[in-house]
């Protein structure tokens, strides 16, 4: 961000960062986003603040300094913060801990800021947890928090198609193009034109990184020599809409 991009597009791409940093802690854990979801987001995102400034008053360490820097840098990264702070988890809930220790001894006896905390986390964990089995179960895949997940019975038909019917060195074009590449074993590419101020403006209008049909074709064939086109359902990926839009214009 600090050397591309115009005034007005670095604000955007900072507050929508920071906003998506302070929503994460419940987005990760399967907490629905609503306005509880986000009230409580907020709150152990405040305890982690305390936390870390509590454990940086006492001691900087290596930990404290990973976090710093490794929140710094999503923040300023141009692309959706939520997944790259998975990683960042139990280091997390370690500074929450910390705050709620901190904010107890203030507001109640510290042990019935524990035990608080303890059943917030447990309940909406637990809860993922479930829901996961429940999806797992049905739909042969494990979903990730607040996200539809795709139905593998439905996908492996398609996949084992492409094995027995496309050539070995056959390319596709696919939003689904990893899992295309791994359990098909054809060369999968997505065929789309990344541009990452898109995917902070949640890909509106204005942000049709695909061009006009002609010239979408024209990449596909000539640069990327492509042979097949592919169109699932991909209800996780904000451009599918757009992709399928692409693929009804040629």
């Amino acid at each position: 961000m600090l050397f591309n991009f115009t005034a007005t597009q670095k604000m955007r791409i900072l507050t929508t960062n920071l906003v998506g940093v302070l929503l994460a802690p419940t987005g990760l854990v399967g907490v629905q986003v609503n306005v509880w979801g986000a009230l409580l987001a907020l709150l152990l995102s405040a305890m982690a603040v305390t936390g870390l400034c509590r454990r940086l008053a006492r001691e900087a360490s290596s930990i404290e300094l990973f976090v710093l820097l490794y929140v710094g840098l999503i923040i300023l990264w141009a692309w959706p913060v939520t997944r790259f702070l998975a990683p960042l988890l139990p280091l997390l809930l370690l500074s929450v801990f910390e705050g709620a220790a901190f904010i107890g001894g203030h507001l109640a006896p510290r042990s019935w800021t524990h035990v608080s905390l303890v059943m917030v986390l447990a309940a909406s964990s637990g809860g993922m947890l479930v829901r996961s089995a429940e999806t797992a179960q049905h739909d042969g895949v494990v979903p990730l928090p607040n996200l539809v997940p795709e139905n593998w019975h439905q996908l492996r038909p398609m996949l084992d198609w492409m094995s027995q019917n496309m050539p070995a060195g056959a390319v596709l074009v696919s939003n689904f193009d990893p899992s295309i590449y791994l359990y098909s074993g054809r060369t999968s590419i997505r065929g789309l034109s990344m541009t990452p101020i898109c995917c902070i403006t949640r890909l509106k209008t204005t942000c049709n990184r695909w061009g006009p049909y002609p010239r979408w074709k024209r990449r596909l064939r000539a640069r990327a020599h492509a042979e097949y086109l592919v169109s699932s359902v991909n209800f996780s990926f904000r451009e599918s809409r757009h992709l399928r839009r692409l693929i009804e214009g040629l």
